[in-house]
């Protein structure tokens, strides 16, 4: 068994888990700091509510994104979850756009494509996100 301290990308909420032998998931042990948004989500829940968040963003992005409109997205956000720093330095050295987002303060995901697109294109994009998370992510 292992103890570690976490903080996920999409927030400033900060827990603790432990990964226990064997088991692929880990176990939520203890809440050190809620973000604002999350200040209201009981401590039992709050593992639950970051890890949809996460996976809503990660998804939005890497399934939904990516394999429709590749050629919206620069090759180095293929790989993600990666840490966002590493994207955006990569932004800042070669000059290449990456996909912004961040969460409202309903924790609606929004996210901005790097380049231009049609409103046909944008419309249909919509239209694959609200079919898995209806009314929880929004393209800008």
């Amino acid at each position: 068994m292992a103890n570690y301290r976490h903080s996920p990308d999409t927030c400033e909420c900060v827990y603790d888990f432990d990964v226990l032998d064997g088991e692929a998931f880990p176990v939520l042990v203890g809440v050190v700091a809620k973000c604002g948004p999350h200040s209201s989500v009981p401590d039992d829940q709050l593992n639950a509510v970051l890890k949809d968040e996460q996976f809503r963003k990660n998804y939005s992005i890497q399934q939904e994104v990516r394999p429709h409109f590749p050629e919206l997205l620069p090759d180095s956000e293929a790989a993600l979850p990666v840490a966002e720093e590493a994207i955006a330095q990569f932004a800042r050295q070669s000059g290449e756009p990456t996909m912004g987002w961040s969460f409202d303060a309903s924790r609606v995901l929004l996210l901005s494509l790097p380049k231009p697109v049609s409103a046909t294109v944008k419309a249909m994009l919509q239209a694959l996100l609200d079919a898995r998370w209806p009314g929880r992510v929004l393209l800008l």
